[in-house]
């Protein structure tokens, strides 16, 4: 949550649901309304009411044992994307404006691109896939080493790399592939997880 409310501009747009209906959405605005005006007392509220919201939504989350705050982190935007995909649904397509989106997807949301190439009959198969979260490798692929003086630029060209797999071809039979990614749409911010 430190990590959402370090987001200055995130933060000034969703200051506008604190006034709206009960729920996630609500208490991370209030919890953000409070912070940016230095109300420490309403802001220890307001993170003690968007744990127990967030307790509502996601049972995984109760009580006060330890949690993965990366965990916490994916399913809090998650979340809170679904709560405004429903509001937004609401609204009639002819009242909604080209500046209402999804202000969580708006902020976090990229479309990564996976080639697979099959080694026989050389025939590609693209598909894309959306998250609010990328995560990547700590571990080595070259040398399957554990390293900590990679760059952060490393780890990311390492999750995108191209890298033989083993899969069969519908076309041809034959059982191995090359798989690639590339990133199609980017977010305002991209949230990048090391996987330990």
């Amino acid at each position: 949550i430190q990590a959402l409310l370090g987001l200055n501009m995130f933060v000034e747009e969703m200051k506008v649901y604190a006034d709206g209906d009960q729920g996630l959405l609500q208490a991370f605005s209030q919890l953000c309304l409070a912070c940016t005006k230095g109300e420490m007392v309403i802001a220890n509220q307001g993170m003690m009411e968007m744990k127990r919201q967030f307790e509502l939504v996601d049972k995984q989350f109760e009580g006060s044992k330890m949690q993965d705050s990366s965990e916490f982190l994916c399913r809090a935007l998650e979340k809170m994307s679904e709560i405004e995909k429903l509001r937004l649904s609401l609204i009639p397509k002819h009242i909604l404006t080209m500046g209402e989106l999804n202000i969580v997807e708006n902020y976090f949301l990229h479309v990564k691109e996976e080639t697979i190439v099959c080694h026989g009959c050389k025939s590609e198969t693209k598909c894309k896939q959306s998250d609010m979260t990328m995560w990547c490798d700590m571990v080595s692929m070259s040398n399957m080493t554990r390293t900590r003086s990679m760059s952060l630029q490393k780890f990311l060209e390492q999750s995108l790399a191209e890298e033989v797999i083993e899969r069969r071809c519908d076309k041809c039979g034959c059982e191995e592939a090359t798989t690639f990614s590339r990133l199609v749409k980017l977010p305002r911010v991209l949230i990048i997880i090391l996987k330990r």
